[in-house]
């Protein structure tokens, strides 16, 4: 399945944030670059300046970050599934909650955005790994996480809160209100405190920009903003058995501090999309993890599975006219051809204005 969702992002066709780093790597092209490119979200303009260096297509990217993501991903639902006497013994079931944990990656993020998507499952992956199975090579995971997407690194500075505290569910609750209401002064502080280009990152995505009343928010349609609100209304059957089961460990109090996370970053759509990615991945997994079979249980995963499948199916229709553009029809073809797909700089001022759409 992984390697197919793969072959699906390989043949995308590269329109909005992918637009601008298929150019990046013709602009790499013919540059003796084979270090390290020191620059924020280091690994992927990294691989984008040696795979060009090596006159390797820059498709192949798109297809190891969507193929590793969705592999991260997968391992964990079987690792559960084997350790889960009930999922074991009901397929029926067992293929429900895989289906929830299917359409609750963020497919699109990963092959159009490639950082944010990867840098999410790799936090997830290390959160289970550290919290769940206490492996230290979870840190290596949450270590990569923010060198895919600095945004990321918020996952490594929760576990580390969290190994002190525990959170629960009320006291979160309550500290998400509060922190909502007070997050246009942190932010400010926080763009102040941290200064530099990060600085300005947090200003842009607050306050600039991409921030709450910035040039961007000014732009989103109708359909857009409801696909927004939808996106959040994901959260509300996980948040709910959050609050039913008010689990004591460590993982739970992980996903607490990302809904506190969540309620900090809600004035900002262009943030709180990054930040409800991280929350969905983890919770999912937990409900999947403690599934038992009970009323609150099936109840929990089958609305849930009908808000993720529902928004999946809008960021669809969304991707329609990129859809259009893409080669899917290549599927049907060898494999071999399908790793050679290769979208042109030719190709892509032809069929792709400035501005990526």
């Amino acid at each position: 399945m992984a390697l197919f969702l793969g072959f699906i992002a390989l043949l995308y066709a590269p329109t909005h944030d992918l637009f601008r780093h298929n150019l990046l790597y013709y602009d790499y092209v013919g540059e003796a670059t084979t270090g390290i490119v020191f620059r924020q979200d280091v690994l992927l303009y990294t691989l984008t300046a040696w795979f060009a260096k090596w006159n390797i297509n820059f498709e192949i990217i798109r297809f190891l970050f969507v193929f590793l993501s969705y592999q991260m991903y997968f391992s964990l639902f079987y690792s559960i599934q084997r350790k889960n006497s009930y999922l074991n013994n009901n397929k029926k079931i067992s293929f429900l909650l895989f289906l929830l944990l299917l359409f609750s990656i963020r497919f699109f993020v990963i092959c159009c955005g490639l950082r944010q998507g990867l840098a999410t499952a790799f936090a997830v992956f290390g959160v289970y790994k550290l919290l769940i199975e206490n492996r230290k090579v979870g840190y290596v995971f949450l270590l990569l996480a923010p060198l895919t997407h600095l945004s990321l690194i918020i996952a490594f500075v929760g576990v580390l809160i969290i190994k002190y505290i525990n959170i629960s569910f009320k006291v979160g609750l309550f500290l998400a209100i509060v922190l909502y209401l007070l997050s246009m002064t942190l932010m400010n502080y926080l763009s102040s405190f941290l200064g530099g280009d990060v600085g300005k990152a947090v200003e842009v995505y607050t306050t600039g920009y991409w921030g709450a009343d910035g040039e961007a928010a000014e732009q989103i349609s109708l359909k857009g903003m409801i696909a927004l609100y939808f996106n959040q209304l994901q959260m509300l059957p996980l948040l709910y058995f959050m609050y039913k089961v008010n689990e004591n460990s460590k993982y739970f109090s992980f996903i607490v501090f990302s809904f506190i996370i969540c309620a900090v970053t809600l004035p900002y759509f262009a943030v709180i999309d990054r930040m409800i990615m991280l929350f969905m991945g983890i919770s999912v997994l937990f409900l999947i993890y403690n599934f038992n079979g009970s009323r609150l249980h099936l109840k929990v995963s089958k609305t849930a599975l009908i808000l993720v499948a529902s928004f999946f199916f809008i960021s669809l229709y969304a991707e329609r006219y990129t859809i259009r553009l893409s080669r899917e029809y290549k599927l049907l073809t060898p494999v071999p051809y399908i790793l050679m797909n290769n979208y042109s700089e030719q190709w892509l001022w032809n069929n792709v204005n400035n501005w990526g759409k």
